[in-house]
């Protein structure tokens, strides 16, 4: 079924790209039908969900009782205590962690079917299938982006009126609960905040971007099992008392992660993502970047600064809506144009590279083949 889904998503991006027609109600629909696939999956579907669900219901993670983080745990409580099913307990859950994400997406994007068809042929959508308590957190940490915008494209402090201010607010309460509802959100936040301070031009990420691809490759970016060690030693004392999290440095099928399997998976995740990020560099560097913008460029460096951690696309995944939004903002005026530029057929060939890895992704895991309501 998500093969097909995927051909369909790629078929009507391709027409209205190559008609250079957008529109907002098929974007609509195509992010409806993303949301429908999380909220009304059935308890099989994903190797985790049935596991969040006994949590939920009982407060036993599979055949261990975990301390997760504490928004977390109010969160379950919070809903269990309102009497919810557990298919109202995972339709709140998608409202909050794709919902949030796709109307994010649908607001701030410029080519609104682009960008939705991106989420899901590029980004590890999968795992809204079975992620809860980081998917969750990537609902809030978006939402919390999009109220930040308007502070970050402040000129001055005269701007900031009543309703920047609460946005603001708003902003870094909900900046708050992604932390609290996932740790590994803290390497998104404090990103964020880096943007704030250093914005540097396109010369920056254009020469910084091959390097740090080129150090993943060839393997030389052992530290980032010892700062990942650090995080969650800092997570464990501060944030919750589990020791779970060892799991995250040591997991990982060891022959996955050798010699030219690792290679493999390096070329095949991160060489999509740092050519569209360079032609995106490329072909916008004389124009002023926006928050979704630097944060895409930092996405896709971190990428490569964390390939050897075995589960990296946690760092990275806080990001994805940005990058969506980035990479449909930046091409729209080549998009726009009446010949067929560059830009344009180097997209066409992302979305089609991103759709099949997408498709061999879930074909591999058959928890995913089950019914919705199965």
């Amino acid at each position: 079924m998500y093969k097909y889904l995927i051909l369909i998503f790629l078929l009507v991006c391709l027409v209205s790209l190559l008609r250079r027609k957008d529109s907002p109600w098929i974007a609509a629909l195509m992010a409806a039908a993303l949301f429908l696939l999380v909220a009304l999956r059935g308890p099989t579907v994903g190797p985790d969900t049935s596991n969040y669900l006994s949590f939920f219901r009982y407060g036993i993670y599979g055949e261990d009782i975990r301390d997760f983080e504490p928004f977390f745990q109010a969160w379950n409580h919070g809903l269990y205590a309102l009497g919810l099913s557990d298919r109202a307990f995972l339709v709140v859950c998608a409202i909050v962690s794709i919902g949030f994400v796709l109307s994010v997406i649908w607001k701030a994007a410029s080519h609104k079917i682009l960008a939705v068809t991106l989420f899901l042929v590029c980004f590890e959508w999968s795992f809204y299938l079975t992620g809860l308590r980081q998917c969750l957190s990537m609902g809030f940490f978006t939402l919390g982006v999009f109220c930040l915008v308007d502070f970050f494209e402040l000129k001055s402090f005269q701007d900031f009126s009543v309703p920047k201010r609460i946005r603001t607010v708003l902003s870094v309460l909900l900046l708050t609960c992604s932390v609290l509802m996932h740790t590994t959100t803290i390497i998104a936040v404090f990103t964020l905040i880096l943007v704030f301070f250093f914005r540097p031009d396109y010369r920056f990420f254009f020469v910084l971007i091959p390097i740090t691809f080129l150090l993943a490759v060839f393997g030389s970016l052992s530290f980032a099992d010892e700062l990942m060690e650090y995080v969650f030693e800092f997570v464990d004392s501060f944030i919750t008392s589990a020791d779970r999290y060892e799991s995250y440095l040591e997991g990982g099928d060891e022959s996955v992660m050798d010699g030219g399997r690792t290679l493999y998976l390096l070329l095949k995740d991160l060489l999509p993502m740092n050519a569209m990020a360079l032609v995106c560099l490329f072909y916008t560097r004389r124009r002023k970047y926006s928050l979704y913008e630097y944060l895409y460029f930092w996405m896709v460096m971190e990428a490569n600064l964390f390939s050897l951690f075995p589960f990296m696309f946690r760092i990275r995944m806080s990001f994805y809506p940005m990058a969506c939004i980035a990479i449909a903002t930046m091409v729209l005026p080549y998009i726009q144009e009446k010949r067929f530029s560059v830009p344009l057929l180097l997209l066409l060939i992302y979305l089609l590279t991103g759709g099949y890895i997408t498709a061999v992704n879930l074909s591999m895991m058959p928890d995913y083949r089950y019914v919705l309501l199965g």
